[in-house]
């Protein structure tokens, strides 16, 4: 019986987290061996039905499945010239779906239609090529796919949207009229507002514009959420956070009205001579941080009234009361793990390196992240060391596509980048601290699966009917795997 009992607790690795498999595709569609590159999901949140699209640099292999995961339709495009190499949205009506892609240079565009009905696609270049904009980001709702430009330097966005027959219209949004000011309290346009921070202290920006678009149901890693400009997505709009300037900006933007709502709200009060602050949303509020080497405060405001709902402050010199897990250091997953002990040493890193905050619910309670992050060389080999791809830092290689619209995998991905130092805090709905340990996440829980697995390729994680999923391809069976968390 002992011995019974030992043999049933024993479950394969990739089943010991996961609820359920959903999904066992076999790509009958692919006949070459080519290794499976990259796996795109488009979500129908009404149906519950859902397209998944693989890569592998020579064709596109598009499977729509039903809400009871029934492959319904299969068909294959050849794509895009390779040069098109990041997939940054996609518009869904009735059986049409239509990718959208960008070459690395950020300068040209391209879409795929695939129509399920008539089981043909469509491959589109067009005819435009940014001249003195910039790509800011995209958007996709149920009405449309927004492509979003700034002309440099100016606060003037330009919004583009498509037909499925290739045709494109440009209209713009003006906020030439509005007041941005820099750290430095100087006014500044919005496009060097978007522009990436120097290196720390110098108060100076990059010509790199990377605009991360967050998930705010998924956990979020402090390598993600301190870049200084965000996107939220919401049903009908979306909000750009800036944070590179003295006040943090809340941009929203109406894509089908072309409309905006500019808010500034004040960061967290420090006094100091150089200040470092972030922030986060979720729900109806805004977290801020702020810090310098000497003290941090942490603040909750609605963003409605911007009135302040909690406030935290620590000194260097005193303990944090409201953290939950000793003051950590890691580079990569479970690499490089050690622990500090004194606040002044997390102090150090927030007051000079890229500080960031993420919050996420859980149950009726929320777990935040306080943290900051140091770039660390991704190293020798092919490929080229980013930031911006959707917020997840890495390497991309010529001809492989790459997901920027999927946040939730971005966010994932990121766990493995860069070097952090964080503290992790549980509050209660009213933003009380509790004490107790914070259980693992969604994403750690899919992590231990997902490092069990050594031969797995276009791994992808997405949302559908509330619940996680993640998937990859197995080569030695030609089958796709979806699993639920």
């Amino acid at each position: 019986m002992k011995h019974l009992l030992i043999t049933i607790s024993v479950c394969l690795p990739f089943l010991c987290n996961a609820q359920k498999e959903i999904l066992k595709l076999n790509n009958h569609l692919k006949t070459n061996k080519k290794k499976m590159q990259g796996t795109f999901p488009v979500v129908d949140k009404n149906t519950g039905e859902y397209t998944l699209f693989f890569d592998d640099k020579k064709n596109f292999y598009a499977y729509h499945i039903d809400s009871q995961n029934n492959v319904e339709n299969s068909f294959l495009s050849e794509g895009l010239p390779k040069k098109y190499n990041e997939v940054i949205g996609h518009y869904k009506n009735g059986d049409k779906t239509m990718l959208f892609l960008k070459d690395k240079g950020n300068k040209k565009f391209g879409s795929i239609l695939f129509d399920f009905d008539k089981q043909t696609s469509k491959e589109i270049v067009y005819d435009f090529k940014l001249q003195k904009e910039s790509y800011v980001t995209s958007y996709s709702n149920e009405d449309n796919f927004y492509l979003v430009t700034i002309v440099n330097k100016s606060s003037v966005l330009n919004l583009y949207t498509f037909d499925f027959e290739g045709q494109y219209k440009k209209e713009s949004i003006d906020l030439q009229g509005e007041t941005f000011l820099s750290t430095q309290g100087k006014a500044i346009d919005l496009h060097k507002l978007m522009l990436s921070e120097g290196p720390k202290g110098t108060g100076t920006y990059t010509s790199n514009l990377d605009v991360v678009e967050i998930s705010p149901e998924s956990p979020n890693t402090i390598e993600i959420t301190s870049e200084s400009t965000k996107m939220y997505s919401k049903d009908s709009s979306f909000i750009i956070s800036l944070d590179g300037g003295l006040d943090t900006y809340l941009l929203q933007i109406d894509p089908k009205a072309i409309s905006y709502k500019l808010t500034a709200i004040a960061r967290p009060s420090l006094t100091g001579e150089k200040i470092n602050s972030n922030s986060f949303i979720l729900d109806d509020n805004i977290h801020l941080i702020a810090a310098t080497v000497d003290a941090l405060k942490y603040e909750v405001k609605a963003l409605n009234t911007k009135k302040i709902i909690k406030s935290y402050t620590v000194k260097e010199d005193e303990e944090i009361s409201f953290k939950n897990t000793p003051i950590i250091q890691e580079g990569g997953r479970i690499k490089d793990y050690r622990e500090m002990e004194k606040t002044a040493k997390l102090l150090r890193r927030l007051g000079k390196e890229y500080i960031g905050i993420a919050v996420e619910k859980l149950d009726d309670n929320y777990v935040v992240t306080i943290g900051s992050k140091k770039e660390i060389s991704t190293g020798g080999g092919p490929g080229v060391s980013f930031v911006g791809v959707g917020g997840a830092a890495g390497a991309f290689t010529v001809g492989v596509i790459v997901p920027s619209y999927n946040p939730v995998f971005n966010s994932f991905n990121s766990y493995t980048k860069t070097k952090a130092t964080r503290i992790e805090c549980l509050f209660d709905a009213n933003f009380n601290h509790l004490d107790g340990n914070i259980k693992n996440n969604v994403f750690e829980k899919i992590n231990q699966d997902s490092e069990e697995i050594k031969s797995k390729s276009g791994e992808t994680i997405f949302i559908l009917n509330n619940k996680f999923i993640w998937g990859y391809y197995d080569k030695a069976s030609n089958n796709y795997l979806l699993y639920e968390y």
